[in-house]
């Protein structure tokens, strides 16, 4: 039987910032269930920040009001439930206090978010039989759901992307209650083949509930012009924050020998001091910092300006939607090697980049790629939109994820 009923677990959706790559999956879900119940995890919620919206989807909300850790302690001792699944890593954690206290306040929001659940289930009348419940984050929520469905016997499905994912990029290096949570739902549905791999060396029993559906982006129906002059143009897009490494590039950029116009897209809390320092850059490296934009200012930048190159320089990724989406305009990348962008870039695609590189040697393999014919960059930028529609189309990725759930 066709599910009918999707009961979405998001952080904040539908409400900014954030989870624009569920906002672009959102269609297609809608397309094919016949309700949809969406529950935010989040508690900074603001109303005035909800995007464009049909007034069909129900919201409901596991935090009306900003909480504090004492509030859902509290709430979490209340649970026999939320306690034994604090029992099940208390034991692993007794001798690190932040991870004990990572562990009470993941479970206590699950807690919170699980009687959100149950009051939805219960106001809409959700049959089993005609309903899934989807967490798009392998997170608080996810726990929720497998409570859920611990007590109902919904069908429960989870994605996993990055930050959910990898346990190192955290401090402490602890995600609570992972391969537990991971062993009772129905799938666990990773957006890379790194991030699948990861999981199962950790935890080879669970290769069953694992398995990989990638993300995808819009066609823009159109690819983006290259530069025809001796200005080569590089474009970077991302949030302003330190794993970014912006300052990394812009080492490398005052040792480039070409002329270059590296134009970001973005802003964040480093924006400030990332300005200041590419006022360092020589006179033939020219620069444009275009700030915050919204996803279809930044498809309409790629369809009305030139760009060659673009450059990701992380320490760390999931797999980088950036990237698929200056591959659908025909634009290779240079980047580095981490997490799942390996499985963008290549030597066909642009230039995969060693984690720890260097500002000299990434300023050598820049020059290296602006030095490239006409000829040798069209190609890269073919076989980069030919990656894009065979790996990262949202019409196919998405309408098959949709159908799959639905099952």
């Amino acid at each position: 039987m066709k599910k009918k009923n999707l009961v979405l677990i998001t952080n904040r959706y539908p409400y900014l910032p954030g989870e624009e790559f569920l906002h672009t999956e959102f269609p297609y879900l809608k397309n094919e269930f016949e309700h949809i119940y969406i529950v935010t995890t989040n508690s900074l919620i603001k109303e005035e920040n909800q995007r464009e919206f049909d007034s069909s989807i129900k919201v409901y909300h596991s935090f009306e009001r900003p909480h504090n850790k004492s509030y859902l302690l509290k709430q979490l001792f209340k649970d026999s439930e939320g306690l034994k699944w604090v029992s099940k890593e208390i034991g692993q954690v007794a001798l690190s206090p932040q991870k004990m206290l990572k562990l009470l306040n993941w479970v206590a929001i699950a807690v919170q978010v699980k009687q959100t659940l149950q009051t939805l289930v219960h106001k809409e009348n959700l049959s089993v039989e005609e309903t899934v419940i989807y967490s798009y984050w392998q997170s608080p929520g996810a726990l929720a759901a497998v409570m859920l469905k611990k007590r109902f016997g919904f069908k429960t499905v989870s994605r996993a992307h990055g930050g959910d994912v990898y346990a190192e990029r955290h401090n402490p290096a602890y995600l609570p209650l992972q391969s537990a949570v991971i062993n009772e739902l129905d799938q666990l549905y990773i957006i890379s083949e790194d991030g699948r791999d990861y999981l199962l060396n950790k935890y080879p029993a669970i290769r069953e509930r694992i398995s990989v559906r990638r993300l995808g982006t819009k066609d823009p129906e159109g690819t983006c012009e290259r530069s025809s002059d001796e200005l080569i143009r590089i474009v970077s897009c991302s949030y302003v924050v330190p794993v970014k490494r912006l300052e990394l590039l812009i080492d490398a950029l005052k040792l480039c020998k070409n002329r270059i116009e590296w134009t970001h897209i973005g802003d964040g809390p480093l924006f400030e001091q990332i300005k200041l320092k590419a006022e360092e850059l020589p006179e033939h490296i020219f620069v444009r910092f275009l700030g915050g934009k919204k996803n279809h200012e930044i498809y309409e930048y790629y369809s009305n300006n030139k760009v060659d190159f673009f450059v990701n320089v992380s320490s760390t990724e999931g797999i980088p939607v950036s990237i698929m989406e200056v591959f659908s305009f025909g634009i290779p990348a240079i980047a580095t090697d981490v997490g799942g962008t390996r499985e963008l870039v290549n030597q066909s695609t642009g230039k995969l980049l060693k984690k720890d590189i260097q500002p000299h040697d990434l300023a050598l393999l820049i020059d290296e790629m602006t030095q490239l014919s006409n000829e040798e960059r069209k190609e890269l930028g073919v076989k980069a939109l030919k990656t894009w529609q065979e790996d990262y189309n949202a019409e196919r990725n998405f309408t098959s994820f949709a159908s799959e759930l639905s099952e």
